[in-house]
């Protein structure tokens, strides 16, 4: 109980972070702005949008603020900067959660495809393609 209370939301922390993450949104779009776009500009408003979908991810669980209306209400407004739709997340993301870690049930939000034994009886050259597909090198510029 104490390890999960050390965790839990907290609203003046909240807003001090979501008041970080629109002051750093503000200064990378001006910076794009009057650099004309320059690749140091669209990294830095790149990583400012990636801290907006962490917090529309936080928000979305209902964890960023200690109330469920305020996170639902922030989850609304901040899907548009986040680019993904608060909708869908409840609709699909969510209920995910529910039966994370069942290999009996199947969803497109799994991250994880195949179990050790499935991946062991597939032929070689799924297994190496699967190996070289899922590194992280390729994954994550691919995923996106």
């Amino acid at each position: 109980a104490a390890l999960v209370r050390k965790y839990r939301p907290e609203d003046g922390e909240a807003w001090l972070n979501l008041g970080l993450t629109a002051l750093l949104w503000g200064t990378a779009l001006g910076a794009v702005h009057a650099t004309g776009g320059h690749w140091c500009a669209v990294t830095y408003l790149s990583l400012s949008l990636m801290r907006c979908f962490m917090v529309f991810h936080d928000a979305a669980h209902l964890s960023f603020f200690e109330g469920a209306e305020n996170n639902r209400m922030l989850a609304s407004v901040i899907q548009f900067f986040a680019s993904y739709s608060y909708a869908e997340w409840d609709a699909v993301h969510n209920p995910h959660h529910a039966h994370f870690g069942d290999p009996t049930v199947r969803d497109a939000s799994l991250t994880v495809f195949f179990s050790e034994k499935e991946q062991a009886e597939l032929p070689l050259p799924m297994r190496i393609a699967h190996r070289v597909i899922r590194d992280p090198v390729l994954f994550y510029p691919l995923a996106g």
